[in-house]
């Protein structure tokens, strides 16, 4: 709505630089100082429009730029049902994402937070083996674009024969996970205390490096889990 409200002022004020503009250049004869003085202030005024347009316009594709994988997921896990919470914070250029039903699920990798490949990762682990893989809901919602997720990851991810579509693959998780960088772990929040591990794919072990600081912020909010 912001945008649209900002592009049509943008639009106005470019039609009045624009008119402006026109009106000057259909002037005869030569310019005085104080025409050619009107000429250039209306010729910075048009740029400033022309500038503050390009950057609406790149503003309203970043906020379209959202893959399909990363909405259902924000849907799901970011939807405010009881016992299902969802967390996205950056440090410098490092984001880490936390996916949470009976306990979380922890991503984190470096770049951009729309990288559609990572979202497909979280889509397909979720939909596979982490928290989300026991909640019917998540299946139901995710059904519509499990399937192109797995044609952009196929180079990780194969399809099985099962009743169920959204479980419907198996993916080399530790060599999807490297391919874009992506750390995976696990976090518990009790007792003021959040504890969390990575998984180490290659060791096929449950997580047992824990590391537990108090709780300053939780994808349920500043105390953790029904606060």
């Amino acid at each position: 709505m912001r945008l649209q409200i900002y592009s049509r002022w943008l639009g106005t004020r470019l039609e009045a630089a624009l008119g402006q503009a026109l009106s000057f250049s259909e002037r005869s004869g030569s310019k005085g100082p104080t025409t050619q003085l009107q000429w250039l202030q209306t010729m910075r005024s048009l740029a400033g429009v022309l500038v503050g347009l390009l950057m609406c316009i790149s503003a309203n594709a970043r906020a379209e730029d959202v893959s399909g994988s990363e909405k259902v997921v924000h849907a799901e896990f970011g939807s405010g049902v009881e016992g299902m919470g969802m967390l996205v914070s950056r440090s410098e250029s490092r984001i880490t994402t936390e996916v949470c039903a009976d306990g979380c699920d922890v991503f984190q990798w470096d770049g951009s937070p729309r990288k559609s490949e990572v979202w497909d990762f979280i889509l397909l682990y979720e939909l596979k083996v982490g928290y989300g893989s026991d909640l019917t809901s998540f299946h139901e919602r995710a059904q519509s674009i499990v399937k192109s997720a797995l044609l952009r990851s196929q180079k990780y991810c194969r399809p099985l024969s099962t009743q169920d579509a959204a479980q419907a693959f198996d993916c080399s998780w530790g060599a999807f996970a490297k391919a874009h960088s992506i750390r995976v772990g696990t976090a518990n929040y009790d007792e003021g205390q959040r504890c969390s591990a990575w998984v180490d794919f290659a060791s096929g072990k449950r997580p047992d490096k824990w590391s537990c600081k108090p709780i300053t912020r939780s994808p349920w909010g500043p105390k953790g889990p029904g606060k």
